[in-house]
């Protein structure tokens, strides 16, 4: 049961703020609001272990009930650090009260998956014991928050920007006639404005660091004045998502790539040598969900152009 006179006689304060640097949260369920209770008890009473324990968020329907956050809007107990609060500014509008040292604040980071526009109020709860509850709807200790779910946020093609190193190119000895060529072309994914940034990629076709396009030729000349007859080349092109460990080598050309902060690479290796081969091309999908730092999410496709000599993406 919930009897506002009993609440006061056990709790001097209990209250729920808002406490990161806005109310509102991209509903795409990632980016969190930052929500604190705050809970005191009198001079001479004490709050259980399990009274704490059972402090949670909760929604009140128009008919009374009560709802855990469990559905479109969720509490989870830890922050993601991945993503930032909305509109992060790093000022906190409503400064929490000065309490004495008998307080206790327990903190919840709730996500929405709501319509966007939608303004959902949260109220904070405790079980004194097995048959008794409080709420801050009533009574005393009044006080709720109210979050406004945004609709996620879409960037287009022009947020976007893939930007191509210099060409690596070297040669190795070979048995052959001539030495193997090699040219490598690395580029880097990420967006153009450096508030914005790429903190998850996930892969839905082919897998990060895999082929995804390979070509396979071979010429064979009737005659040659260099004394070589069959031309071949490998083409392999591969993209790395943001978490992948990306570190290539190439001490022949006394270049070394790695990773970039918030960026995917993408790996062209091209290998020219004088040996007979065999005609081959293999084609897969590279399609990526890209997630930024407000928990958006973006899908994107890279693929080959221009007689598949350059690389590509376009945002879907």
């Amino acid at each position: 049961m919930s009897n506002s006179a009993n609440a006061s006689q056990w709790l001097r304060r209990f209250r729920v703020d808002i406490t990161s640097n806005s109310n509102r949260v991209f509903a795409n369920g990632r980016q969190q609001v930052e929500v604190t209770i705050t809970i005191e008890p009198r001079q001479g009473q004490t709050i259980s272990e399990q009274s704490l324990a059972s402090m949670q968020l909760i929604l009140i329907d128009d008919d009374g009930k009560i709802h855990d956050l469990k559905g479109d809007l969720k509490a989870h107990a830890e922050r993601d650090p991945r993503f930032v609060y909305h509109a992060a500014s790093g000022a906190v509008p409503s400064p929490l009260l000065d309490a004495s040292t008998n307080a206790v604040r327990r903190r919840f980071y709730v996500t929405s998956t709501l319509p966007g526009g939608t303004l959902s109020t949260i109220h904070a709860g405790i079980w004194k014991d097995e048959t008794t509850h409080f709420e801050t709807n009533e009574g005393p200790f009044q006080s709720s928050v109210v979050l406004e779910s945004i609709s996620p946020r879409r960037h287009p093609d022009s947020a976007f920007q893939l930007s191509m190193e210099p060409r690596v190119e070297y040669q190795i000895e070979s048995v052959n006639n001539h030495d193997d060529e090699f040219k490598v072309d690395v580029g880097y994914f990420g967006f153009k404005d450096p508030n914005f940034t790429i903190v998850q990629s996930i892969a839905h076709a082919t897998a990060s660091g895999e082929v995804f396009y390979k070509r396979r030729n071979w010429d064979h000349a009737l005659f040659s004045f260099e004394g070589v007859n069959d031309y071949s080349q490998h083409y392999d092109v591969s993209v790395y998502a943001v978490e992948h460990h990306f570190h290539h080598e190439f001490p022949e050309a006394r270049k070394t790539f790695l990773p970039r902060r918030h960026h995917m690479a993408i790996f062209c290796s091209h290998r020219r040598f004088y040996s007979m081969y065999f005609n081959e091309i293999e084609v897969h999908e590279s399609l990526w969900t890209l997630i930024d730092q407000d928990g958006n999410a973006h899908e994107v496709e890279f693929f080959t152009t221009d007689n598949d000599r350059v690389v590509d993406f376009r945002v879907n």
